[in-house]
């Protein structure tokens, strides 16, 4: 792809709503925390107040830049270092075209594959935004139920598995709590000799569904969070609220559209273009996808409250959202099965019908670099194109390649450089010490934050769920999972 012709602009991520609002609430929320939120969202997590601060400094010249400089006419600028959080809607937008990349390049080979949404109805909602580990539990249930429903379609084949990467989400189209496991599945399963056997066209996915209730309320018994007359009750309703929708995927062949819903897998928790605040305003407003469908419309929030949603939504520090299993599953992918569908990302690209398997053993661990890690290597400019369709290292005065001449992260140089520039006053500058408001929460302290793509463009170039409805309306109420 040749380079875009649009010229880059530094982003002003101040100038967004949600550092708006995370300025303005990031730490009221936590002070009100215990009173307000933590019988809704569960008790406060220490790595919030890191995603916080980290959020605030995100694009900040006065923590940290690089040097940019075009070498044919001196024409210089300073990219500030951003904060690599999962709140922040712009550096998960990078870290999704690289990991969307690998996915298609090295884990998915061309094949036809179909999308899945398992969601679960509201009364079960909040006791997985509470218990983080249970949607570990939600995705690996999935997979499960996904597997045996597509071994019982081949009776006499053993051991077949799909292809299948799964990602679980807490927020549905307005930011509204609603926790539910995205996947991509191949249209078939691969057998213990590395056959593909594909499902035929116009394959009825509906019967997934029931499965899918029944597995989730059998999980949830075991983890002792339901009751089994519960679990007679919520088996019984006729509008379950759990479902399985197959209705989008993704045919052989078509690697573009399987590249779409494999970013769909990676989203942030919002969008900044469907959401508005200013500093100071009494309300959020964030329009969803479909105006005209109830309660998926314009919704408006109080600050705090929006903030805390938010909040709620972020994953733990460590908690792993994207997952492969069956033949996607790394064991597979390295020779764990036997002549593999597709052992280099090429065979990948080769038309496969069903029966056929291109030749080849797995790679192995030691073998040369696949083409990903290569890709991997990506300058911050390149995942800029990507993303937003610019050039960020194409000169606008001369139109030549600029570079990255120095990185600078100690304090008082930046500040005689932007000092010296005359931009040391329209920086947000440092944090402000602010007393930590639990005994066991850190004061917000100056980090610099070094950025990863910066850098390789320098080498390279509820608890429980409730056991009791008070009423048959509160009954029917929950009955209803949107």
């Amino acid at each position: 792809m040749g380079a875009p012709a649009l010229a880059y602009t530094q982003r002003r991520a101040d100038a967004s709503p949600l550092w708006a609002l995370v300025s303005d609430w990031g730490e009221a929320v936590e002070r009100a925390w215990e009173e307000k939120f933590e019988s809704e969202y569960g008790p406060w997590r220490p790595h919030w107040r890191r995603v916080i601060d980290g959020f605030l400094e995100c694009g900040d010249l006065a923590c940290g830049f690089a040097r940019v400089r075009c070498p044919d006419c001196g024409n210089e600028y300073l990219l500030p270092y951003s904060c690599k959080r999962r709140l922040c809607p712009t550096c998960e937008a990078k870290r999704r075209v690289e990991w969307a990349d690998r996915v298609v390049e090295e884990v998915l080979p061309d094949l036809g594959y179909r999308q899945l949404v398992f969601t679960v109805p509201r009364v079960l909602r909040r006791t997985f935004l509470r218990e983080r580990r249970l949607l570990g539990k939600l995705v690996q249930t999935a997979y499960g139920v996904t597997k045996l429903f597509l071994s019982a379609q081949f009776p006499g084949l053993e051991g077949g598995v799909p292809y299948f990467v799964g990602a679980v989400e807490t927020w549905g189209s307005v930011v509204n709590v609603h926790p539910h496991t995205h996947a991509l599945c191949s249209e078939g399963v691969l057998d213990r000799e590395g056959k593909f056997h594909a499902l035929p066209p116009g394959f009825d996915w509906g019967p997934l569904a029931e499965m899918w209730r029944q597995a989730v309320l059998a999980k949830l018994v075991e983890e002792e969070r339901l009751s089994e007359t519960t679990r007679e009750v919520l088996s019984s309703w006729q509008h379950s609220g759990f479902s399985a929708d197959a209705s989008t995927g993704a045919s052989q062949g078509d690697r573009e559209g399987l590249y779409r819903l494999v970013c769909y897998l990676h989203k942030p928790v919002l969008s900044l273009g469907r959401m508005e605040y200013t500093s100071g305003a009494s309300r959020v407003i964030y329009h969803g996808k479909n105006e005209a469908v109830g309660g998926r419309g314009t919704v408006t929030y109080e600050p705090m409250e929006f903030m805390a949603l938010l909040l709620a939504h972020v994953p733990e520090a460590h908690e792993v959202r994207l997952r492969y299993y069956g033949a996607a599953s790394s064991t597979i992918r390295r020779g764990g099965r036997k002549g593999r569908l597709a052992a280099t990302p090429g065979d990948a690209q080769r038309t496969i019908g069903a029966g056929e398997v291109p030749e080849g053993p797995a790679a192995p661990e030691e073998a040369e670099e696949s083409t990903y890690v290569k890709a991997r290597r990506r300058t911050w400019a390149q995942l800029l194109a990507r993303v937003y369709g610019v050039d960020a290292l194409k000169c606008g005065r001369c139109g030549g390649r600029m570079k990255i001449i120095s990185w600078i992260t100690d304090a008082e140089v930046i500040e005689r450089i932007l000092r010296h520039r005359g931009e040391w006053g329209r920086t947000r500058g440092p944090p402000a010490e602010s007393a930590p408001v639990r005994a066991e929460a850190e004061p917000r302290a100056r980090r610099v934050v070094v950025d990863e793509y910066a850098q390789e463009c320098a080498r390279e170039d509820e608890g429980r769920v409730g056991e009791v409805f008070e009423s048959e309306a509160e009954r029917r109420e929950w009955d209803w999972g949107a």
